[in-house]
């Protein structure tokens, strides 16, 4: 779901408050004030919605059980979105445009198998003429790439993704974001591009 929720959290008789957010496979908890972020895993787990709260029983032998109080409106389309998932390409909006570029290397054979069914859809291999850019970066160094990506979100409805590993700190999503504010530009959203990366979107700065 990207964008990140206000949350309660009840995990038996621990209450934690903070934040939540729906990424792919997991549900990130991050409490407030700064502790260490909670991860709850989806994958086999038994999740449904029942007025503000998302219920959420984990796979296993254990079958923990969470309970995030995130508004009825939130918590259905929270449940709804882990039942029926969206494919990477709808979830970062590929599927829509016409001309997309890849900067670096997907490493994944699946993703550009996927790109390859879309119809309608051209590769731009270098230039500015591109509605949606995907930037595939492996350390920080390498967002000195992004600077030569802004011109074309003058443009209206262009986006870029920066796509990079989970969980490193060669870069953290704050390495990323500052690189795109440093430059005018703006993240607007966060999603899952695939179990070990994630990707963070940026568009020009609404005036």
């Amino acid at each position: 779901m990207g964008a990140e929720r206000e949350v309660t959290l009840k995990v038996g008789r621990e209450l934690v408050v903070g934040s939540a957010q729906l990424e792919g496979a997991e549900i990130i908890v991050r409490p407030e004030p700064k502790a260490k972020r909670i991860i709850i895993k989806l994958a086999g787990a038994t999740v449904f919605a029942k007025g503000n709260d998302l219920h959420v029983t984990s796979s296993g032998s254990s079958g923990k059980k969470f309970v995030l109080t995130l508004g009825e409106k939130h918590a259905t389309a929270w449940a709804a979105a882990i039942k029926n998932p969206k494919s990477v390409l709808s979830k970062l909006g590929v599927d829509k445009v016409k001309t997309l570029r890849i900067v670096g290397d997907p490493a994944s054979a699946s993703f550009e198998a996927d790109i390859a069914k879309l119809e309608g859809l051209t590769l731009e291999k270098s230039g500015d003429a591109w509605d949606a850019c995907l930037l595939f970066i492996t350390k920080n160094a390498e967002l000195s790439k992004l600077a030569s990506l802004v011109k074309p979100l003058t443009a209206p409805r262009t986006f870029v993704w920066v796509v990079y590993a989970k969980g490193k700190t060669d870069p953290r999503e704050a390495d990323v974001r500052a690189a795109g504010l440093a430059l005018g530009i703006v993240d607007v959203k966060v999603a899952s591009f695939s179990e070990t990366h994630t990707a963070l979107k940026f568009t020009a700065r609404r005036k």
